[in-house]
């Protein structure tokens, strides 16, 4: 692995924690002051960071300097995977294994982020002309 690619995984977990720590936090105190369900909770929190992930993804994970007229509408298509995996994931969780908050929110953390780093590298942030990861600014 190049050392681009190892800085870009790095900045990448970087937003990824951020982002991670804030829907913890949006979750955990919709489950705490609201009698909203866990799935409910975690609809509004996953909402919630949809803008602040795309402007640090683009900005600072990706060196994006493409259009948002190109990136943007794949990173809504690319989220909205990622919202119907793991509202797909809680829901299973919880409904067919019983798991409690913890156990829903694990599914979230860890298979989510594989999934959008993949989507968004391959994807999302390439050049339009060209089907490779656009050159970082």
């Amino acid at each position: 692995m190049d050392t681009p690619m190892i800085a870009r995984i790095l900045r990448f977990g970087a937003v990824g924690s951020l982002c991670t720590f804030v829907y913890l936090g949006v979750v955990l105190t919709l489950a705490r002051m609201t009698p909203l369900p866990p799935l409910a909770n975690h609809v509004l929190a996953f909402g919630a960071l949809v803008p602040v992930s795309y402007f640090l993804q683009k900005g600072f994970t990706f060196r994006y300097a493409g259009p948002h007229r190109y990136s943007l509408p794949r990173f809504v298509v690319a989220n909205s995977l990622a919202f119907l995996a793991s509202t797909a994931g809680v829901a299973i969780a919880k409904e067919q294994f019983g798991l409690g908050e913890i156990g829903t929110i694990g599914i979230v953390v860890v298979i989510i982020p594989i999934m959008s780093f993949l989507i968004m590298m391959l994807w999302v942030f390439i050049d339009p002309n060209r089907d490779a990861p656009a050159p970082q600014r």
